[in-house]
């Protein structure tokens, strides 16, 4: 199946320029006219809204990538395991050459899947969550029904969902990067729907939040548009090293004073590239690629070239660039950088969240999963 980096390339350089913004600004007004009337008419019960038997929770973004969707899925499913839930994470599964639905991981079975059948986020997810269940769908309400009615799922979680409407969602979280303003929608801009929408939101929680980043302009423009949903804040940091494709998990101490090639297919690469040099690394070189890049021999060849003739201490990539590297047996020392999800304020806000879902869903279990 074909990925969109060349788009991806070319929207970005689109965007930069402001004569092309200008342009495209009537096929903006025409996108979020029309996203807005798609999300008025769901509201309205014009169109089909699903109500499953168990709690779901929703997560997505107004942007079109990098607000730390992934990442902040995987932290949530996994409070829910610890709190004994048997979770259900349902994605599309972008990027996949697979069709219809695809199981990548019944909670404590082992993966069956490749990276190719199910997409390199969804792989990422099944990996970090042993005792979770994860499908990918292209028709989610089927898929989430099937991961309750088959699968023993108390809890469905909705990867990527906050444009999703064709499933009630007992809890719709939105997530914004706090290091971008707010700004026009597609074509002409980074977003998929303006700010107003933010009003569906159950919870907005803004990520990747540093010191002088743009959450007050955010809040501004929620308050502004009639948004009222509480608030939290998190940030992402590194936590441990990996070794690739291994489970031993490494102190951030070999970072220190390391000299490093960074490469990763994802949206945010700077991001990554601050928390290596944050955790002590000198990122002696850089190999950004897009979003969902399909590594070539080329690619990593020249990776491990550039290391060595640098002089690099080892290469360091992504968990999410890692579900696309299945079968790489690199010459250079190669590791993943993971990262932890820190609540950095109102997470009794979250929490109170959360608890009434477990709340919920045990309340269901006890009466046999009816209404």
């Amino acid at each position: 199946m074909a990925r969109a980096p060349a788009f991806s390339r070319t929207h970005r350089a689109l965007t930069r320029n402001a004569l092309a913004r200008f342009l495209l600004m009537p096929f903006a007004w025409l996108w979020q006219g029309a996203a807005a009337a798609r999300r008025y008419l769901y509201c309205k019960n014009v169109f089909n809204v699903h109500k499953l038997p168990r709690p779901v929770m929703g997560v997505g973004n107004l942007a079109l990538g990098g607000s730390g969707k992934t990442p902040f899925v995987i932290f949530l499913a996994q409070y829910l395991v610890n709190h004994g839930i048997h979770v259900a994470v349902v994605s599309r599964g972008y990027g996949r050459a697979s069709r219809g639905r695809v199981v990548v991981r019944r909670g404590g079975d082992v993966i069956r899947v490749g990276e190719s059948s199910v997409g390199d986020e969804a792989l990422m997810i099944a990996r970090a969550l042993p005792q979770a269940t994860v499908v990918v769908a292209e028709d989610r309400v089927a898929a989430a029904e099937e991961a309750i009615k088959a699968l023993g799922a108390q809890i469905v979680l909705l990867d990527d969902a906050f444009q999703n409407y064709k499933i009630k969602k007992d809890l719709n979280v939105l997530l914004i990067e706090a290091r971008r303003p707010p700004g026009p929608v597609f074509p002409a801009g980074y977003y998929r729907e303006g700010v107003a929408a933010a009003r569906g939101a159950d919870l907005v929680v803004f990520t990747k939040c540093r010191a002088g980043d743009q959450r007050e302009s955010w809040k501004k423009s929620l308050q502004k548009s009639g948004a009222s949903a509480p608030q939290v804040e998190v940030r992402f940091s590194p936590a441990y090293l990996r070794p690739l494709n291994r489970d031993e998990r490494l102190s951030l101490g070999k970072l220190e004073g390391a000299k490093v090639l960074a490469f990763a297919g994802i949206a945010d690469f700077d991001h990554f590239a601050d928390d290596l040099a944050e955790a002590g690394a000198v990122v002696a070189r850089r190999r950004p690629f897009p979003d969902h890049h399909v590594f070539t021999h080329g690619d990593l060849a020249d990776a491990e070239g550039t290391a060595l003739v640098a002089g690099c201490d080892f290469l360091v990539t992504t968990a999410k660039d890692e579900a696309r590297l299945e079968g790489w047996r690199p010459a250079v020392l190669t590791y993943v950088l993971e990262q932890s999800v820190e609540i950095v304020s109102n997470f009794d806000v979250l929490n109170d969240f959360l608890d009434r879902i477990i709340s919920s869903v045990r309340l269901r279990g006890s009466r046999g999963g009816e209404e």
